[in-house]
């Protein structure tokens, strides 16, 4: 996100193609207690003018941050996408950056991502495993689908460590 990015606070009347980019940027004070929760949820409602007769539809996504221990949690996210906008037919690839910024090693790392609306499924894998990240499974929806984009790591991620995964997905309206 950048500073002179606008701050939506107000319905934005678009047009028959016209693509919307929304960021939103999640922060859990240094303070938080141990097991607490932030849900971050994003509702985009949408009438349709001119329908006959009247059209209106919404979608919902919500995400939830699991506060945990100070002393062992520590897996910071980077979600990034190959580009700002996307045409029906064209393509994009997020990547998702993990970094183990505790002073411990995490186990049981589940990274999990679901392909937006408007897209479907089209491919995902991930980057080279660091040191004592023994294995990775990878579940997702089949080519064409849409759901959720599953990334179940085995082994442990040591202090300092991180890597990347990526998924594709195609825009479809």
């Amino acid at each position: 996100m950048d500073p002179t990015d606008p701050v939506l606070n107000a319905p934005v009347n678009v047009t028959a193609g016209q693509v919307v980019c929304l960021l939103v940027r999640e922060s859990i004070p240094l303070n938080a207690p141990f097991n607490g929760q932030d849900v971050v949820t994003v509702r985009a409602d949408f009438a349709y003018t001119g329908a006959n007769p009247a059209l209106n539809s919404s979608h919902v996504v919500a995400d939830t941050t699991l506060v945990g221990n100070p002393s062992t949690a520590g897996l910071t996210l980077i979600k990034s996408a190959d580009k700002v906008a996307a045409r029906p037919g064209e393509s994009i690839t997020y990547t998702i950056t993990y970094a183990n910024t505790s002073s411990g090693s995490l186990t049981n790392i589940i990274l999990s991502d679901f392909t937006p609306a408007y897209t479907t499924f089209l491919s995902a894998t991930n980057g080279p495993l660091s040191t004592n990240l023994t294995g990775l499974v990878i579940t997702a929806p089949p080519s064409g689908g849409t759901g959720p984009v599953r990334w179940t790591f085995n082994g442990a991620l040591a202090p300092g460590r991180s890597g990347t995964v990526t998924f594709s997905v195609a825009i479809t309206q």
